[in-house]
């Protein structure tokens, strides 16, 4: 992912929180993780989704993971 990218899922993720859901973006030198719940975190919930985009993944298979995250963001954002 390029920094351009970045920048952009940081922006879908501060949208999906401020409408009340619960994101984690980590990243590292191995890659980088989305988790998302919807609604606030609990224990006793599941993660909704996990998208994680590791550094030695193919160009093609990180642009597709990429177009997911941010389509699947964009869902939580309506859906609230």
């Amino acid at each position: 992912m390029n920094n351009e990218q970045i920048m952009n899922l940081l922006q879908e993720i501060s949208e999906v929180q401020a409408a009340g859901n619960y994101v984690s973006f980590t990243c590292n030198n191995f890659g980088i993780e989305v988790f998302v719940m919807r609604g606030e975190i609990k224990k006793s919930k599941e993660r909704d989704r996990t998208f994680f985009f590791r550094k030695m993944s193919s160009e093609k298979r990180t642009e597709e993971m990429y177009q997911e995250c941010l389509e699947y963001l964009g869902k939580m954002k309506e859906t609230v």
